[in-house]
């Protein structure tokens, strides 16, 4: 799942190194909302993972397309930023005790298909037909091959650079919540 957000990133000419460090934020968040205490419903924590992972995707794509900073030198920093979050944010402890509910998606299976394996699937299929069929596959596409022929064209390029950082953290989001479903816990060494 990562490496699919990651394939987003590479398509425009980008690299993403804080996949690592924004898989286990997001896994921290999620799991912080679904300890068997917390009695919340099962789209809090999904969706909050989900935003968490979002949000520092969001932040490397603004300072890369926005701001020109260099890809590398943007998710260097946000990999030690997205590490330093989440030892803040679990005070450098695990989280376990989750929710059946929550570990059902890194446990459970349907039709004796692992859950995990589904999601992988899907992501994988939304992201082939999105980038084969779609305007917006073309436009990152073309943004790799050559961002100013893309930009005279009338590509924007800042929009679809940043919206490939916001994807690799959106599945960054994903990836931790399977993890930390897989493993009945968020680790902040994770990633």
């Amino acid at each position: 799942v990562l490496a699919i957000g990651m394939t987003f990133v590479i398509l425009t000419r980008g690299i993403d190194l804080s996949v690592g460090s924004m898989m286990a934020f997001a896994a921290m968040v999620a799991a912080s909302f679904a300890v068997t205490d917390a009695s919340l419903p099962l789209f809090v924590p999904l969706g909050l993972g989900l935003l968490a992972g979002l949000a520092l995707g969001s932040i490397n794509g603004v300072m890369v397309a926005r701001f020109a900073i260099p890809p590398f030198v943007m998710t260097l920093g946000m990999l030690s930023m997205g590490r330093g979050l989440t030892y803040i944010y679990s005070d450098g402890m695990p989280i376990s005790s989750l929710s059946p509910g929550f570990l059902w998606l890194g446990q459970g299976s349907l039709a004796g298909i692992p859950v995990p394996v589904l999601l992988f699937a899907a992501v994988f299929v939304i992201a082939w037909f999105s980038l084969r069929y779609t305007a917006f596959g073309r436009y990152v596409y073309a943004v790799g091959g050559n961002p100013t022929a893309a930009r005279l064209s009338g590509i924007k390029v800042r929009r679809i650079i940043f919206s490939v950082y916001a994807i690799s953290g959106l599945l960054c989001g994903l990836a931790g919540l399977m993890i930390a479903a897989r493993t009945s816990a968020a680790l902040p060494q994770a990633g």
